[in-house]
């Protein structure tokens, strides 16, 4: 499973860490606007994208797993509902975890159907 979180991330469009509904970082693309790896609000995702000239095939969202575990702060759903509304065909929504923990990175939901 692993591999498989890690190869979605090299093969989106986008990826974006999310901490709560005010809290989100681009990890890629590289931001082109100073802070762009700071955390920021929606809002500000939501102008970067109307900015950039941008596929919107595939964004991965990591959740950051000691912030704002799943159920509390944020359903998957939740987040699948909002970016496709703003555009992206599929949504992955995937849980972080440590590089060397043996159980990989647990993909929470994939709006493709697949796990």
């Amino acid at each position: 499973m692993r591999y498989r979180a890690f190869q979605q991330q090299a093969d989106a469009d986008m990826v974006l860490d999310f901490w709560h509904w005010d809290s989100w970082r681009i990890s890629k693309p590289e931001p082109p606007i100073p802070g762009g790896h700071e955390p920021m609000r929606w809002a500000a995702v939501q102008q970067y994208l109307l900015s950039l000239d941008l596929r919107k095939n595939l964004v991965v969202v990591i959740l950051d797993k000691r912030a704002a575990p799943p159920g509390r702060d944020a359903r998957p759903d939740e987040l699948v509902a909002l970016l496709r509304e703003a555009g992206f065909r599929r949504v992955v929504v995937q849980l972080a975890q440590s590089r060397d923990d043996p159980a990989g990175i647990p993909i929470l939901l994939d709006s493709s159907g697949n796990r």
